[in-house]
């Protein structure tokens, strides 16, 4: 269990990187940077310093790009979700079984690989924030670390060569929809 702690303090120190920027940038535009905010009670938040990524840097960049990719998979993959739950709204459990774990990291790495992201940990935590963005904080842990385990399995592997093809394809052509994983919950 010591990976998924790793990860999630790489998950943990990606999002306040993100928020740490978009905040102090903000600040700065808002002209209010030298004097703070007025926080509830009258008490002020201090001016956020950049620390880790600048403005522009290669990593902050990197970061914006991975975010924005796990945003369009979000889209695609909800689709399918919604598509396949129908009117009732219900999920199958076949929703987060092997085959669709596999499906939802292999479409996600797939976009990853894409755009240069070939880091296993930090292609693995955009994974587990596309399984939070998917199914919601709580289910999101236990998804990643199912997946982690069982993906070595036929079924999980099956998954991810249906959701890399898909992803793949749909990187081509945004005629090609991806629709391999709700045909699978169909």
């Amino acid at each position: 269990m010591i990976w998924l702690a790793e990860i999630s303090t790489f998950i943990t120190l990606r999002l306040s990187e993100q928020s740490r920027t978009t905040d102090a940038t903000e600040l700065r535009q808002s002209g209010r940077a030298k004097r703070g905010i007025a926080l509830k009670g009258g008490h002020r938040r201090p001016r956020r310093k950049l620390t880790r990524m600048h403005e522009g840097s290669k990593e902050q960049k990197q970061n914006e790009a991975g975010f924005k990719v796990v945003r369009a998979a979000k889209g695609a993959l909800e689709v399918q979700l919604n598509f396949a739950t129908g009117k009732t709204g219900k999920r199958s459990a076949k929703a987060i079984d092997d085959f669709s774990r596999g499906y939802v990291a292999g479409f996600i790495d797939a976009m990853m690989q894409n755009i240069n992201i070939n880091d296993e940990a930090e292609s693995f935590a955009f994974v587990t924030i596309l399984f939070m963005e998917l199914f919601g904080q709580e289910e999101s842990v236990s998804l990643a670390s199912h997946f982690i385990d069982t993906q070595h399995l036929p079924n999980t592997r099956q998954g991810m060569m249906a959701g890399g093809t898909d992803g793949l394809a749909w990187l081509k052509s945004a005629k090609a929809t991806p629709l391999g994983w709700y045909r699978y919950l169909q």
